[in-house]
């Protein structure tokens, strides 16, 4: 392989590698409120492109600052949706959320509709999450970034 072509191969590697982290950042999981979707210590990756309004949809795991902190909270309603919180179940739009994903009870009591800017998030582990049931909405501008996938923990290494 000539000097050249070395040059143009590291190039493009860290081009890639470029576009990689600008478009999945790495995030660390950190407190149990995502439990059992997400654990403490597991990684996720991000979009920061992704979001935007029009890439973001109910169910979708988003990295956002809620009162001053940066946490991982699932979209349970989106803007102009009707949201109902009452005997441990999640209506959105007159419809009965089916959340196979939740763990704990579904406590509070919440009746609002959203406004053009706002979102209703919660966490998976419903009994000890710290979410828009006591802290209110929160805006697009507070959404750092979408989540695409969950990183698979490495326990061993080995050359081949």
């Amino acid at each position: 392989m000539s000097k050249k072509q070395l040059m143009e191969e590291l190039f493009y590697i860290a081009a890639l590698t470029a576009v990689f982290f600008f478009l999945c950042w790495p995030v660390e999981i950190e407190g149990g409120s995502m439990e059992n979707t997400l654990d403490s210590g597991d990684r996720v990756a991000l979009s920061r492109v992704m979001r935007f309004n029009m890439f973001l949809s109910n169910g979708d795991l988003i990295y956002c600052k809620l009162d001053g902190n940066d946490v991982i909270k699932r979209i349970i309603a989106s803007p102009n949706q009707k949201i109902v919180i009452e005997d441990n179940k999640v209506y959105v739009d007159d419809v009965l959320l089916e959340e196979e994903y939740t763990n704990g009870k579904t406590y509070g009591k919440v009746s609002m509709t959203l406004g053009d800017d706002e979102y209703f998030i919660m966490g998976d582990h419903r009994s000890t999450s710290v979410d828009s049931r006591t802290l209110g909405v929160i805006r697009s501008e507070d959404i750092i970034g979408r989540v695409l996938f969950r990183w698979l923990p490495v326990t061993s290494f080995s050359l081949l």
